[in-house]
């Protein structure tokens, strides 16, 4: 263990950037952080290496796959083509999917994880050849041949589902008559001005070249490079890259009712709800917190992992990306603690990370 040397008569910028060096300088973070205080950027870093092979370090506008956080786009994306009197959220999604080989699910249930599918990428593993990228129609057609029964019946419980985040770009892709990734484009990353977001494309192998690597630490090596996976062709669920300068114009963007209506936007964060009436705590994309009040959302995929925390009574936002497998939900809860002017916890020190500290490091910091 180590001590953070955070005294009292720092500012919360300095105290998080006290925080964020010390926790790169002990080998726990290779990424980009930005932290936001009422509005305010306080912190915004990137750490370490973007892609070693070339010697390349991150920026802090280096994009990274952002995994699970996708599903925010993608329910916005709905919110977007409900607004324009497109769809309805409970219609039934056999009615734009007709392949699908199940009645009385709702886009409703898709949405909030209520709909009882079960994980696509089982399926996957079960009936696909993964030397073959698997892509959203795919998914459908694996549904359409084998019909796996449901886990529950629709809007009775709560399961998280990439199934249905999945079959939700399949129905922007239906109803708009664009491909997923050129709707996010055009509806979602230009208007917002999130210049380094795309979504990954199986046919357009070539990243940016602002794109970082994905790694995983092992014992013996500091990087091993984390290959792409065949499940990466499906997106909606996941499948967006973005920096953290372009999360934080999503969640600025999110506020702004010349993007999204009023309305669409207390429904995304609203927590949804079993056809009982219970609350199942998770919204559109988003887990709703109540002590203090937040809305936080991470993911792990590959060597990508993310987490982005918004306050909003506070104005505060702290976005943490990695690709390293990294621990960043342990660090966002140290940031968080500053932020409301507690004291940092210590941040830890594995075996793992004691055994390649000071062997494998070279410290870059931008």
């Amino acid at each position: 263990m180590f001590l953070v040397n955070i005294t009292i008569a720092q500012t919360t910028a300095e105290q998080v950037s006290t925080l964020c060096d010390a926790v790169y300088d002990h080998n726990q973070f290779n990424g980009v952080a930005l932290v936001v205080e009422g509005g305010t950027v306080v912190h915004r870093k990137a750490y370490g290496w973007a892609d070693v092979a070339k010697q390349r370090l991150l920026e802090p506008r280096s994009s990274f796959n952002i995994g699970e956080l996708s599903k925010q786009f993608t329910a916005v994306g709905i919110l977007l083509l409900q607004a324009e009197g497109k769809l309805g959220l409970d219609e039934d999604v056999s009615h734009h999917l007709t392949e699908l080989p199940y009645q009385n699910i709702r886009i409703r249930d898709l949405l909030y994880h209520t709909a009882g599918l079960p994980d696509y990428m089982e399926i996957g593993e079960r009936y696909w050849d993964a030397s073959r990228p698997l892509n959203n129609h795919d998914v459908l057609a694996l549904f359409a041949q084998y019909e796996p029964a449901l886990l529950f019946p629709p809007g009775r419980q709560f399961a998280y589902s990439h199934t249905g985040y999945a079959l939700l770009a399949m129905l922007i892709e239906r109803i708009s008559w664009q491909s997923y990734a050129d709707f996010m484009k055009s509806r979602i990353f230009a208007p917002l001005g999130m210049a380094d977001a795309f979504v990954y494309r199986p046919d357009e192998p070539n990243f940016p070249t602002s794109t970082a690597q994905s790694y995983y630490l092992t014992l013996g090596k500091a990087f091993v490079e984390e290959p792409l996976s065949y499940l990466d062709g499906v997106v909606g669920d996941k499948g967006i890259y973005a920096s953290v300068d372009d999360l934080y114009r999503w969640v600025k963007g999110l506020t702004d009712t010349s993007f999204l209506a009023s309305e669409s936007f207390s429904l995304l964060f609203e927590s949804g709800k079993l056809a009982d009436g219970t609350p199942t705590h998770y919204a559109l994309g988003w887990v709703t917190l109540q002590a203090p009040a937040a809305y936080y959302h991470d993911s792990k995929w590959l060597g990508y992992h993310a987490t982005m925390i918004y306050y909003p009574p506070t104005n505060h936002l702290i976005i943490l990306l990695s690709n390293r497998k990294d621990r960043v939900v342990a660090i966002q809860r140290k940031i968080s603690r500053v932020l409301a002017g507690q004291k940092a916890n210590r941040p830890w020190s594995s075996l793992k990370e004691r055994l390649t500290r000071g062997r494998f490091r070279k410290r870059m910091i931008r």
